[in-house]
Parts: structure tokens; sequence; C-alpha cells
């Protein structure tokens, strides 16, 4: 016998708008759909529980980015890395966060940035002020290196 499944899209939200991410938002899934770019700002680190989640994906691609930042008034951080690929290139590269950054811009035309349809990050939170991220950038920059994707702010 199969498996079903319901309410599958009862934890995907298109975002079109500014937005806070809630701390009852754990485990949802946002598409970001608005060419014209915004910023969403993930809940405050005393508000999750370790284990928290979400994911972003570029529905729409902006050239004036998405912003996903960390509340910077406890010193809330990203960990780890992601990919990052060319289409026109046809390379990829492996990113790093380095220490206290706070920002993710997924922004289409960003010298050395990313964020094409179908460029994705999933945030865990995984110890006090610690934002573990992963996922797949895509960029139409030719020599990218994703360096631009990640910011202290």
């Amino acid at each position: 016998m199969g498996r079903v499944f319901f309410n599958t899209g009862k934890n995907v939200d298109t975002l079109i708008a500014a937005y806070t991410v809630l701390a009852s938002d754990s485990g949802k899934t946002f598409m970001l759909d608005l060419a014209g770019g915004f910023t969403v700002t993930l809940p405050a680190d005393a508000d999750t529980d370790i284990g928290w989640n979400c994911r972003f994906y570029v529905k729409t691609a902006s050239d004036a980015s998405y912003l996903i930042k960390c509340q910077n008034v406890s010193g809330d951080q990203f960990v780890g890395g992601f990919s990052v690929a060319s289409t026109t290139a046809g390379f990829g590269h492996a990113v790093l966060a380095a220490a206290n950054d706070s920002q993710i811009a997924f922004d289409a035309n960003l010298a050395n940035g990313a964020g094409e349809p179908g460029s994705y990050m999933d945030i865990v939170k995984i110890a006090a002020n610690n934002f573990a991220i992963s996922g797949f950038m895509i960029s139409d920059d030719a020599d990218t290196d994703g360096s631009a994707v990640l910011s202290n702010i």
C-alpha cells in the first residue's frame, strides 16, 4: 500500500512583502515572489528552540535583493555554508559563513551574488545565537564566487 499525504501545502507560504518570521513558523517553506525584493527577519534567538527551522526558495528573481536577516540585538549569526553555481560559466563554489555573518542576500544581478529562481537556503537553529545554513544558490554571473551572498549587518 502507498502512503497518503494530506495538507502538504499547509506549510508553504508565498511572500510578496517584508515579513518577520515567527517561532511558530518552524518547519515552513517560504517562496520569495516579488521582483522588487524585500527583507525577511528571523525570530530572535530567545524566541526559538534548538531545532527551529525553515527554508527559503526563490520563485521570482529579484535584482533588488531578498534579504534574510538575523535579529542583530542578540548576536545571532549564520554558521555552515552552501553551494553556488553559475548558469553561464558552468562551474560552482562552496561558500562558508564567516564569523558574525547575519544576512543572506538572494540577488539575481549582484556581482559575486546569486538568487535566480530555484535558489534555496535551509536555516536551522543549532545552538544559542547560531543558525546553521545549507543550500544551493544559482547565479547568472559568469565568474561568481558567491562571496556577496553572506554579510555581517
